[in-house]
């Protein structure tokens, strides 16, 4: 269960920030696989505050571009209800959550974003003073998967030029993978390891990709080999590798 907090942020005019925390919930679970075997679930909201909250519940597609930038667009995909709830503290509210069409060949990707709405009824910010409330907004990421999942990655061109390595890691199977980490190492002629940086990963949905780069050591890139760029995620872990040249290391 994940904990998520909406702060509302009070300044004065002096400039002196005071910070109370309007609402606190639970959700659970923090990811929702929906498919042939079942075709609807339920997410618990858990009221964890000590005051009553009222949410806004919104399904949104979820797609990324050619870049591997994450895009919403409003969907009527997903069947879900309620779509307004009230929780009272220490109380649970259920979303039950289903598909509406059938599965495809690719796996569809949806987030059910669950957000506090702002209590109207709250005192007014007393005057010299303004208020900015930051609702805080949570994504539960849903995946319909096809009949037959296909779970393959591999790493596209890999390049060396103007002091930067770089890789485009690519999900060439149907369904998404969740990248935990991208290496990218230097490699000398005799095998050793002259350089590695690790780059933190995302989630990686069907038939996309996303670039990753790296710094390269101006006094390392003349001895190097090779560049390795080693992926992995929870399920599979593959890499690519690009053989150097002296010309590559050339700004």
């Amino acid at each position: 269960m994940r904990s998520i907090k909406t702060i509302i942020l009070t300044c004065s005019l002096a400039i002196m920030p005071v910070f109370a925390f309007a609402g606190e919930f639970q959700v659970s679970p923090i990811t929702l696989d929906l498919g042939k075997t079942n075709k609807s679930g339920t997410i618990t909201v858990t009221n964890v505050g000590t005051e009553k909250i009222n949410l806004q519940i919104q399904a949104m597609e979820w797609k990324q571009d050619a870049e591997g930038k994450d895009l919403y667009s409003e969907t009527n995909d997903i069947i879900y209800f309620p779509k307004i709830v009230s929780v009272d503290k220490g109380d649970s509210q259920l979303t039950r959550v289903g598909i509406k069409e059938g599965l495809s060949e690719r796996e569809k990707t949806y987030r059910l974003y669950i957000q506090e709405i702002p209590d109207q009824g709250k005192k007014a910010p007393d005057k010299g003073k303004f208020q900015i409330a930051v609702m805080i907004r949570f994504g539960v990421p849903i995946f319909i998967k096809p009949a037959i999942e296909n779970l393959k990655g591999m790493v596209g061109p890999v390049a060396v030029a103007k002091g930067t390595a770089t890789a485009v890691v690519k999900n060439t199977g149907n369904v998404h993978f969740k990248i935990a980490t991208v290496t990218i190492r230097g490699m000398m002629p005799d095998g050793q390891e002259a350089f590695s940086k690790e780059l933190q990963g995302w989630y990686l949905l069907a038939g996309a990709e996303r670039e990753y780069s790296a710094p390269v050591p101006s006094d390392v890139c003349l001895k190097l080999a090779k560049i390795e760029v080693i992926v992995k995620s929870e399920e599979l872990t593959f890499s690519g590798i690009q053989s150097i040249t002296k010309e590559m290391c050339h700004p």
